[in-house]
């Protein structure tokens, strides 16, 4: 197991402190997913989907969501989520290869919030039965790339993206003290209740 990680349960926490609670969405929470992806700005848009895309589009989006083979976990600050993972299945069902996305709404970044929810989407697809989390961010996405690296991905460029493999922890993970980063790239999952910035399958 890579040494950023060590076996934990509980609220998301770094070496800053607790960041606040994540957990995963069920149905009747979507509008909370939908409502973040509408607050991300431009830039962070772009990010997380790979190209400018409107309100209509990020509405149509989360109305796709099928929660048997996807996982949305969300870090809330109050009554808001403000962070999201998003884990997909790459089958109709849950299998041993999922892809994650991540997206954090810009005044929330730099407190950890990005690694926190690396952290439970491993140790989600851990109880799921993911073998493998792949993810793809731009190549000038430093942030959620120190991420994924920190969790020991095996890492190739590809067309000017940032590809990355992440085999997941036999065991629930935890960051030890290190520098915690927070960004846009992809979807994931929680360690608190059933299962975002762009995704390899849209």
């Amino acid at each position: 197991m890579c040494t950023y990680y060590r076996h934990h349960y509980g609220p998301a926490a770094t070496s800053r402190g607790c960041v606040g609670p994540t957990r995963a969405l069920r149905e009747h929470e979507l509008p909370f997913f939908c409502n973040h992806l509408l607050r991300l700005r431009r830039e962070c848009r772009r990010l997380r989907f790979g190209n400018e895309v409107s309100d209509q589009f990020l509405q149509d989006y989360v109305g796709r969501v099928d929660l048997t083979n996807t996982a949305i976990l969300g870090y809330f600050d109050g009554d808001e989520m403000r962070g999201v993972a998003e884990l997909r299945s790459m089958d109709n069902a849950w299998c041993d290869v999922a892809e994650a996305a991540f997206s954090v709404e810009a005044r929330w970044r730099s407190r950890g919030i990005g690694s926190a929810l690396m952290i439970d989407t491993l140790a989600m697809s851990h109880e799921l039965g993911v073998e493998w989390v792949h993810l793809i961010c731009e190549q000038h996405n430093r942030p959620m790339q120190r991420i994924a690296e920190k969790a020991c991905a095996e890492i190739r460029f590809e067309g000017g993206d940032y590809v990355a493999q992440i085999r997941v922890p036999q065991r629930p993970s935890h960051v030890v003290p290190s520098p915690c980063f927070a960004g846009c790239s992809r979807p994931f999952a929680s360690t608190n209740s059933a299962p975002p910035c762009r995704p390899l399958w849209s």
